[in-house]
Formats: structure tokens, sequence, C-alpha cells
């Protein structure tokens, strides 16, 4: 009988320690969660990988079918040191639900004066896979 008692005391104790990650971003303390149905994610997934990227920037946010607070997450100054022709660029993620985040990077390109946009690529990924995904922005 002590033994069970002990292994659920050491249980609760393990319980009432754990708690979430905190998400980190750049200049915002925590991201605001969409509402977004594990159905509507799919689709939104379907979606975007119908696309050819680049894709002109906003392509992503106009695909929501509502709006979602962005959280940017990295800056990319690129002037002098990026490939030619790209000024740096950023990523953003969208908090679909407190499950899913869409992430969004977007280059900035110069053509002489000319200055533009695009998004280079997006990926709708899990809590757990956003906190191992390494992909650069450009």
């Amino acid at each position: 009988m002590r033994t069970i008692t002990v292994i659920c005391f050491g249980m609760l104790m393990v319980a009432g320690c754990a708690h979430k990650e905190p998400i980190i971003g750049v200049g915002v303390h925590e991201p605001k969660f969409g509402d977004y149905s594990r159905a509507e994610v799919e689709a939104l997934r379907t979606s975007i990988a119908k696309l050819t990227f680049p894709v002109p920037e906003h392509t992503i946010v106009n695909m929501l079918p509502r709006p979602v607070d962005p959280f940017p997450v990295e800056f990319v100054d690129g002037f002098g040191s990026g490939p030619s022709g790209i000024d740096g660029g950023n990523a953003v993620e969208y908090w679909l639900n407190d499950r899913f985040v869409l992430k969004v990077a977007t280059v900035y390109h110069t053509e002489g004066d000319k200055h533009f946009s695009l998004e280079e690529w997006a990926v709708i990924l899990t809590r757990g896979e956003r906190d191992h995904y390494t992909r650069r922005i450009y």
C-alpha cells in the first residue's frame, strides 16, 4: 500500500510540474491562436500544396478563411550579403490553433530601381515540428 501511495504521489508531482514551452518570436511575447478546425487546417494545407513558389506577397494570407494575427519569428538583412537581387527577408507564423502553425517566408527583391517581395515558401507544422524546423528564408 505504501508503495502505491509513493508512486501516485510521484506521478502527481511530475504532472503538476509539466508545462508547455513558451513560444518565442521577434518583438512579441506570445502569439494569438486562431480557432481553425483540423479540417480547415488540412484544406489550407491542400491549397498551399497546389501553389508554385515563389508567389506574390500576401498570397498565403489571402487564402486564409479568417484572419489570424501574424507572429514574426525571423528577419534577415541581406543587403550586400545575399544573392544578387535579394535584400533580405522575413519569416512569419500564423497560429491557426494551439496545435498547428502556418509559417511563411517572404524575400525582398530588387531589380534596378524596382523593389518587390515574393513569398518563397509556406508550410503548416505541428507545434512539435515547429520547434525543430530550420529551413532558411532563402
